[in-house]
């Protein structure tokens, strides 16, 4: 049970990666596209951060 929960919370995590790549990736810019995704990485990141505190 705690496997299939671990499998399932990392299938969300990716779907949130993939759902950020493709906003970041279909801005107007191509040049910009790769420092909007870090830092929307970076703010999921700090989203995850104050979540487990």
């Amino acid at each position: 049970m705690l496997i299939n929960e671990l499998n399932h919370r990392v299938k969300n995590t990716l779907a949130t990666v993939q759902s950020v790549a493709a906003h970041s990736f279909n801005i107007g810019d191509p040049n910009a596209a790769p420092a909007a995704f870090e830092a929307r990485l970076f703010a999921l990141s700090k989203t995850h951060d104050v979540l487990t505190r």
